[in-house]
């Protein structure tokens, strides 16, 4: 399911550039207790991997960046979206933001206006998407001195597609326990990404380097991209990565 979120603010709403951890804060808090704790500490394993499968946009509104505090401005609306696999995460959230009496998010409150809920169809094995969070897809190796080196790939590598589709099968088959057939296949192909969609961000401590932009995904199934476009894209999907929303069938 997909949840949007809007606020309203009387006054400027300012958040830190980088305010991932924020969002995912506030989402964790609006979950029911022992759902919280299931996704955060256990999620659903693949192997030795472990998936939480929700994610959510970037704060979507009329902002402005002040260099000097690191800081982002926002001017009312604002606009949140999330989306998960598990029908119950979005709802309870729904849920308890309807029915609290006061919503405090970064440290400020602010004014719930609307919570849209809906369920995400797709009829066509190729669609137009357009990532509302950065995607982001790397490889990690060891050096001879034993650090660990991150290699992050771009939108116009081969690799970027192959690790978003390796990556959503094994979220795909430890959500619904079952085996991915060998023929299947999920694309993830730049439409309309340049320079200017490269996003260098910060998770905690972690720089993380994603893209946004327009893609077009084509799959052997509908079904692969409806969960691609609950789950996300791509890694870090409940850090605030890889949300993506259809734009149109193809």
């Amino acid at each position: 399911m997909k949840c949007t979120i809007t606020f309203e603010s009387d006054k400027p709403f300012v958040v830190p550039v980088y305010y991932h951890q924020a969002i995912q804060g506030f989402i964790y808090h609006f979950m029911p207790e022992e759902l919280a704790e299931f996704v955060h500490e256990h999620g659903y394993k693949k192997g030795n991997q472990s998936f939480k499968l929700f994610t959510f946009s970037r704060l979507q509104g009329e902002s402005k960046y002040d260099q000097k505090t690191k800081t982002l401005t926002f001017h009312s609306p604002i606009k949140l979206v999330i989306t998960s696999c598990i029908p119950t995460l979005i709802e309870e959230i729904s849920k308890n933001l309807l029915l609290s009496e006061k919503v405090i998010l970064n440290n400020q409150s602010i004014k719930l206006t609307e919570v849209h809920t809906e369920k995400i169809r797709v009829k066509s094995t190729k669609i137009l998407t357009e990532a509302i969070s950065p995607i982001t897809t790397y490889t990690t190796y060891e050096r001879r001195n034993g650090k660990n080196v991150t290699h992050y790939f771009t939108p116009f590598d081969r690799v970027f597609t192959l690790l978003i589709e390796d990556n959503l099968f094994k979220k795909y088959e430890a959500f619904h326990n079952v085996t991915v057939p060998s023929e299947a296949y999920f694309e993830v192909m730049p439409y309309r990404v340049t320079s200017k969609d490269k996003v260098v961000t910060k998770y905690k401590s972690t720089i993380i380097n994603g893209w946004g932009g327009k893609y077009v995904i084509e799959s052997s199934d509908t079904k692969y991209i409806e969960f691609a476009l609950l789950v996300g894209n791509g890694s870090k999907n409940s850090q605030g990565f890889g949300c993506m929303v259809k734009i149109q069938e193809l």
